[in-house]
């Protein structure tokens, strides 16, 4: 299987943890990823906000590229996911604004866009489950699978918008218990964290303490930002809502990896703020 890889800017600083573990599981389902050349920022939230144009045309310089090994394009960040697939998704309906967008990027074709997919996306559909390469099967480990409020919910998207099954499903299929929750889909509050911080971290502490009383022994989750949120903040989060306890936050790709052997340094679990090892260390080996 070979696609495109749009890494995203958080690929090489908060969400390295992500790329690694996610590069080192697609090697080891003998998944070829093609980085886009010369990426740049998918536009993000600030660009959408301030100067929506620019935002599309970002994206859409992404897609011109990635469109040139006509392969479906990756994109792991859920940010990413969101604007890049937004801006193709526009660029497929609105020919008007491929001609303004085509023009702003020096003519660079936009006849054909590539599918863009979020890894779960891929994982999931174009897999068999079955037939993983579980080496150390999570024997034990509740998992609450984390989509947060974009994965499952672009126009169209892969998985059910309200009650998706996809991560639970990759969870269950490397033999973790998936965890019954209802905060699967909320918002982390990371789109208000640096104007309404104390907001942010309500939302946050609230995810965190419903997958504590669902009794789950670790987040798997498939976004930077909200790992961002629910790891690295996890302890001013809990304050805010007035609760005391660690619960580690995993990448799903670094729970696969766990599962299929590959090693803790390639999956960067060093890297996690609250420890996942006293959790791991319960897995046979």
């Amino acid at each position: 299987m070979k696609y495109s890889y749009y890494p995203g800017c958080s690929a090489h600083a908060s969400g390295k943890e992500y790329n690694a573990s996610l590069r080192a599981v697609c090697q080891e389902l003998n998944i070829e990823l093609v980085e886009v050349r010369d990426w740049n920022c998918c536009g993000a939230t600030p660009a959408a906000t301030t100067r929506p144009q620019l935002s599309k045309a970002l994206a859409a310089r992404n897609l011109a590229i990635a469109a040139e090994a006509q392969l479906d394009l990756m994109t792991p960040c859920s940010a990413c996911y969101k604007n890049i697939r937004g801006a193709a998704l526009k660029l497929q309906d609105d020919a008007k604004a491929r001609a303004e967008l085509e023009s702003l990027l020096d003519h660079r074709s936009l006849a054909h866009i590539p599918p863009v997919r979020h890894p779960v996306d891929i994982l999931w559909n174009d897999f068999d489950l079955n037939s993983l390469p579980v080496k150390r099967p999570l024997k034990g480990v509740k998992v609450a699978s984390y989509y947060g409020c974009l994965i499952s919910r672009p126009k169209g998207g892969f998985d059910d918008p309200e009650t998706p099954r996809s991560m639970d499903d990759l969870m269950e299929a490397v033999g973790a218990e998936a965890v019954d929750w209802g905060y699967k889909t909320k918002c982390c509050g990371g789109a208000v964290f640096v104007p309404r911080k104390q907001i942010g971290l309500e939302l946050t502490g609230k995810i965190l303490l419903k997958a504590h009383e669902a009794a789950a022994d670790v987040i798997a989750v498939g976004c930077p930002f909200c790992h961002l949120l629910l790891d690295m903040y996890q302890d001013q989060a809990l304050h805010q809502v007035g609760a005391d306890f660690r619960l580690p936050i995993m990448y799903f790709s670094q729970l696969l990896g766990v599962a299929f052997g590959i090693s803790d340094a390639a999956l960067e679990l060093k890297g996690n703020v609250v420890s996942p090892f006293p959790v791991l260390e319960r897995i046979a080996t």
